[in-house]
């Protein structure tokens, strides 16, 4: 069995051995948290309709599900506004989030999975808490 140790001993082995675990751990951790979350499945829950609605009623509601999206561990916001008349209310809409610096940290147009042109990607800034 080998040689025996000291209650002592055997006591910071075991403080050893748990503050290794917890260091592994805090590492995972932070190296999980950096990674991207992966694909964002597009959902009723993470999409705005803004069709039928003028600039200012779409930036409106785009700004409320922004705060509601949020406040979950989901960052991603599907704005649909579809082609429209010359695409006047896409356009305005992407120009409007290019510029915005409070909510947006990328946005680009859907992938055709998630339908296309038609809507809008939007990536949101995390909240630091």
């Amino acid at each position: 069995f080998g040689p025996k140790m000291s209650k002592m001993a055997l006591k910071a082995l075991a403080d050893e051995e748990a503050d290794a675990l917890n260091r592994r751990n805090t590492n995972k951790n932070e190296a999980d948290s950096k990674k991207s979350n992966g694909p964002v499945m597009r959902l009723s829950s993470n999409t705005v309709d803004c069709l039928g609605c003028n600039f200012e009623e779409a930036r409106r509601k785009c700004e409320d599900k922004f705060s509601k999206v949020m406040m979950s561990k989901n960052n991603v916001v599907f704005i649909l506004h579809g082609h429209g008349t010359q695409g006047v209310l896409k356009q305005k809409i992407r120009d409007w989030l290019k510029r915005d610096k409070q909510w947006v940290e990328s946005a680009r147009p859907a992938d055709a999975s998630d339908g296309g042109d038609a809507l809008t990607r939007v990536e949101l800034k995390k909240i630091q808490f």
